[in-house]
């Protein structure tokens, strides 16, 4: 099958970010966060909608595909994250809901998933929840408030995106220190040292002995 990405993303090779988020329950602040993430990353590494498929396309197979290229998935969850309230007619509940594909398709490709916790929204428990998606509910989540501290929690969700998509820097070995060379003894300073250097040529040595700093000196033939 020849893969099917979202017109506008088939020529980037930046890390992609996924937002997965459902529409009824956190349209807003997902718009938001889109923007916030746009900025810092770029325009062609932030995606977020995966029910744009085109016609004649197997939507299953499309979430999965889009998906391939995530680095991370960014969960918005929010108080109707469930699509609906009652355990016995909810949209999560369906095989075929998007969120469900979404992030059951991330958890099965071992993408990392931040949950991302509007408003106090608590999160989903294991037992709420399918069980391709009970994964979810052990993922370290990150509050965003929608009021006054929404740009404060959305650079904590920026930082923490950055730790996973930015690949570690080798650390760089310090210089070898340079090496220490003695200076060589010239014949100067071994006489100002107190000693005497012997020539001999021929068969005649002299030996000249100087005795600093007083100004005798003695010259010995032999």
């Amino acid at each position: 099958m020849t893969n099917t990405l979202p017109i506008g993303y088939e020529q980037s090779q930046d890390p992609m970010i996924a937002i997965s988020y459902r529409r009824q329950d956190s349209s807003p602040v997902a718009g938001r966060l889109y923007d916030r993430l746009q900025a810092e990353f770029g325009k062609g590494s932030v995606f977020m909608d995966f029910d744009s498929i085109p016609y004649g396309v197997d939507f299953r197979e499309h979430i999965k595909q889009t998906l391939q290229r995530a680095k991370v998935v960014v969960a918005i969850i929010g108080p109707e994250w469930c699509g609906g309230k009652e355990l016995s007619n909810r949209r999560i509940d369906d095989p075929t809901d998007f969120v469900r594909l979404e992030v059951a398709s991330a958890l099965e490709n071992g993408i990392p998933i931040i949950p991302v916790l509007v408003n106090n929204t608590p999160m989903p428990e294991a037992r709420n929840l399918p069980p391709e998606l009970e994964g979810l509910a052990f993922r370290n989540g990150l509050a965003l408030d929608t009021g006054i501290d929404f740009h404060h929690h959305a650079d904590r969700l920026i930082a923490g995106i950055h730790r996973v998509v930015d690949p570690p820097k080798e650390a760089v070995p310090p210089p070898p220190a340079p090496a220490i060379v003695a200076p060589a003894q010239t014949e100067t300073s071994a006489i100002f040292a107190g000693k005497a250097p012997c020539i001999t040529r021929h068969r005649t040595t002299a030996c000249f002995r100087s005795q600093l700093p007083g100004p005798e000196s003695s010259f010995t033939l032999s």
